[in-house]
């Protein structure tokens, strides 16, 4: 919901130089991170250094073959306008900002940093650390009891009908959707009363914030 993806291959070029000898390595976290079935709640570190017999590769050295393919294989990452302005105004009020995202954090947290968002956030759930991923209604309730939060004065912000809006009814949890590029093709019901269909996230503080 907050960026679109953009990089070139200049960031990238240091570590090529440095660990390009372990393109196997980079073959099989493709593999990894792009199998429906794996790619949510999986720790790719552990399978590339298992799977291929690579136990003496260190740690380090696996989170820059990480870093590396998700150079190569993305665009750009840019945020979308009004996310800032959206994420300073809910800070402005009190509110508290979690991240429930299904993703790997050797890609997320990188680019979080990179983009200065890190410091909203009061805490970041992701997939591949809980070995569970959204629509799970387990995913949503875990970030809920570790922070003790009220789920009636929750509100989950999503651009995938599935995942983000209908797992967050799942687990009882209001929801509001915004439809943007990345979005999925919509082809059933959207379980929620608040909707952008123009994908301006702008409209979210006139939908939500009091």
């Amino acid at each position: 919901m907050f960026t679109k993806w953009y990089i070139t291959d200049d960031d990238c070029s240091q570590y090529m130089r440095k660990y390009g000898k372990n393109y196997e390595m980079i073959e099989y976290v493709w593999l990894d991170t792009t199998n429906e079935d794996t790619k949510n709640g999986t720790h790719e570190y552990a399978i590339v250094k298992t799977e291929l017999n690579l136990n003496d590769v260190t740690d380090e050295e696996v989170l820059n073959v990480c870093a590396i393919f998700r150079c190569y294989s993305t665009k750009y990452v840019k945020l979308y306008d009004g996310v800032i302005d959206l994420l300073d105004t809910l800070k402005a009020k009190g509110k508290k900002i979690f991240l429930l995202s299904n993703a790997q954090r050797s890609f997320t947290m990188n680019e979080m940093n990179m983009l200065g968002l890190t410091p909203y956030f009061d805490g970041i759930f992701i997939s591949s650390d809980r070995e569970v991923s959204k629509p799970n209604p387990c995913f949503y309730n875990g970030l809920i009891e570790e922070y003790g939060l009220d789920k009636k004065e929750c509100v989950m912000i999503g651009n995938d009908y599935k995942a983000d809006i209908n797992g967050s009814k799942r687990a009882g949890i209001k929801s509001l959707y915004i439809h943007q590029s990345i979005s999925p093709e919509i082809k059933g019901k959207v379980n929620t009363p608040y909707r952008i269909m123009d994908g301006n996230v702008y409209k979210i503080k006139e939908l939500i914030v009091k």
